[in-house]
């Protein structure tokens, strides 16, 4: 389910996309894909946001993963960690801070 703004019958603008198990993007949309400043998390609490181009993230984003308590916060290309970032693991906060 979106709920949102259209234009020409394609999500432009601002919106919130929901699917079935759960799972929402809410953010900026051109052309009905996610482009510009959101965020998309599942039920689990997992989330990734930032700076999406073509439903991936590209430019300054964050990916956190409940489960394994585990935090990425620096550059993206893709969907992919590229460039600099800080990489958090588990409960005894060990990082990697440098180059992806």
């Amino acid at each position: 389910m979106y709920v949102g703004e259209w234009i020409g019958g394609l999500r432009m603008g601002y919106g919130k996309m929901t699917w079935e198990d759960g799972t929402y993007y809410d953010g900026e949309w051109k052309y009905g894909k996610a482009e510009g400043k959101g965020f998309l998390s599942n039920i689990n609490g997992n989330y990734v946001k930032g700076e999406f181009r073509y439903n991936k993230l590209n430019g300054n984003g964050e990916c956190y993963n409940a489960d394994v308590n585990y935090r990425y916060t620096g550059q993206w290309i893709n969907d992919l960690q590229y460039g600099q970032g800080i990489e958090t693991w588990g409960q005894d906060g060990s990082e990697y801070i440098g180059l992806f």
